[in-house]
């Protein structure tokens, strides 16, 4: 025991890394030396009472990393932070809110003196007197589906960089979500000149006037402006080409995520092509559009073919999408790409999608909804990328069958595989999968409303998927108590979806508690319909 409890401090900070949490808790009793060494190395905790952090702060005086998590206003008050500068390595803190409702934040400005660098609000309230503006040492503030009432200033509203720009040391601003009372919340941005990442995603008014002061940022490498509407632009303050065109004047950038705009045509694209040689993620996937003249998909293979000049692109994105052998070609001219989604294009055949074999190094591919994509396809691609870990076919229903299942047996670096809504998949082809080398490597399965998959299934599948960590059954109505049953074999599965199940298969499933984590919602969704957006009648 005594070489054990001089173990050096690095090696056991390594050791603890890799335990998890009931782990580290029991290794705190093996002795006091080691109790005193947890102690002193565990540097991230989440805290789901507040009435802890004083014991907390005086006993693990290591901590980097703080999730406070409450689930009402009542949990959360001033007073629980003032302990929090006693903890001198303190860099992140998050501030996550579980209820209905959103708590005011106030009183942040007792944080000014502590060594804390980011600072994360999610679900929150945040007003003028929040503190918020004094913490001038943060590098990074993420915001998400936040409340911003930050004031006014001679009668109008606060902007979000209005409010902290005397903060001078922030290069990350991340705000995702949220809404405000100011009709240009973002206006002020030019201000920030410090930034190099910037996630303003699914924020009202965001508009050409936000890309032409995101341009005079000199700084930005990182860039996120995906629309705040599922179903598509539907604000008349939105980017329109000449947005886009300012975008491409950041020609630093290396991540660009400008997914659900309309104004995602060829020319777009080609501008972002041309200019933007440095990307290594892009996203530019489209939201489908109702079903008028309109509707017609606005990216096709000219636009696409211009993509074959970023020669740095990891990741790239597309959907609703006019894809064919053209801008396949151009897809697979990318050495870099390990990254790609070709989802809801209709257009895309297997002559088109084989030419994508030239992707041997693809580590992730999804075409999901693509639904002309068939078993010749599928069997060739997964041959030809011997390195891909994540798989998505969900909602190929129409020519996805067991046959594709027998090649993807063989990919022995699979990880995740989704085949929602594939309803030609048999027991067979479950059977297949699970004598291959994907057996030893899958984590992660979606079979939801493979509606033909039995009981024979699932034993096969508690028999042979010994790494499976979350599986969806989801409307599998074939697959009985017993087939749920077999399933706690399985020792690594941690969540099992079984909504839209039978009684007795969903009762089965609760028998697998507490050590896995069930999941009954029923959505009642089609799965393979396109979600349309709804307009409310005027008045």
């Amino acid at each position: 025991m005594d070489e054990w409890e001089c173990m050096l401090s690095d090696i056991f900070e390594g050791v603890l890394h890799y335990l998890s949490s009931d782990d580290i808790k029991q290794s705190r009793l093996v002795c006091t030396s080691w109790h005193k060494q947890t102690d002193r190395v565990i540097s991230r905790m989440i805290i789901r009472s507040g009435a802890h952090i004083p014991q907390m702060v005086s006993t693990f005086q290591g901590l980097r990393e703080i999730t406070l998590s409450f689930a009402s206003e009542k949990d959360f008050t001033v007073d629980l932070l003032h302990p929090l500068p006693r903890l001198q390595q303190l860099q992140s803190l998050t501030l996550e809110n579980r209820g209905a409702v959103q708590p005011t934040i106030m009183g942040l400005e007792v944080l000014q003196g502590s060594t804390l660098s980011r600072l994360s609000m999610k679900g929150c309230l945040l007003c003028g007197v929040s503190g918020i503006d004094k913490l001038a040492k943060l590098v990074s503030l993420e915001l998400h589906h936040c409340i911003l009432m930050l004031g006014r200033l001679h009668g109008n509203p606060i902007s979000l960089p209005t409010f902290v720009k005397k903060m001078s040391k922030l290069t990350r601003l991340v705000c995702q979500g949220c809404s405000s009372l100011s009709p240009c919340p973002l206006a002020g941005l030019s201000a920030l000149k410090g930034l190099t990442v910037c996630h303003l995603s699914n924020m009202p008014g965001v508009c050409d006037e936000t890309c032409r002061e995101l341009a005079t940022l000199p700084k930005v490498e990182e860039l996120g402006l995906a629309c705040a509407h599922k179903a598509g632009c539907r604000e008349r303050r939105c980017i329109t080409p000449a947005g886009v065109a300012a975008i491409c004047q950041m020609t630093r950038l290396v991540h660009l995520d400008l997914s659900g705009h309309e104004t995602m045509t060829d020319a777009c694209i080609q501008l972002i092509a041309e200019r933007l040689p440095s990307l290594s993620y892009l996203d530019i996937r489209a939201h489908a559009s109702l079903p008028d003249s309109q509707s017609h998909p606005k990216c096709t293979d000219t636009g696409i073919a211009p993509l074959r000049d970023l020669q740095q692109l990891r990741s790239l994105s597309l959907s609703n999408a006019q894809v064919q052998r053209q801008g396949c070609r151009a897809i697979a001219a990318l050495p870099q790409l390990r990254r790609l989604e070709i989802s809801q294009c209709q257009s895309l055949t297997d002559t088109a999608a084989c030419e994508l074999t030239r992707l041997t190094g693809l580590q992730e591919l999804c075409l999901s909804n693509s639904s002309r994509v068939t078993d010749i396809a599928l069997s060739t691609l997964v041959r030809a990328m011997p390195e891909l870990s994540i798989l998505d076919l969900s909602g190929c229903h129409l020519h996805v069958s067991d046959v594709s299942m027998h090649a993807m047996a063989d990919m022995s670096k699979l990880q995740v595989l989704s085949l929602k809504g594939c309803e030609r998949i048999t027991d067979a082809g479950i059977r297949a999968l699970c004598k291959g080398a994907a057996a030893h490597s899958l984590l992660h399965l979606n079979v939801s409303g493979c509606d033909r998959l039995t009981d024979a299934a699932a034993v096969r599948m508690a028999a042979s998927l010994h790494q499976l960590q979350s599986l969806s059954l989801e409307h599998c109505k074939h697959v009985t108590p017993r087939g749920i049953g077999a399933l706690q074999s399985l020792r690594a599965l941690q969540t099992l979806r079984a909504g839209g199940m039978t009684d007795g298969a969903i009762a089965a499933a609760y028998s697998l508690r507490p050590k896995v984590t069930v999941n009954t919602l029923d959505h009642k969704q089609i799965w393979w319909m396109r979600a349309l957006p709804v307009s409310l009648p005027s008045g």
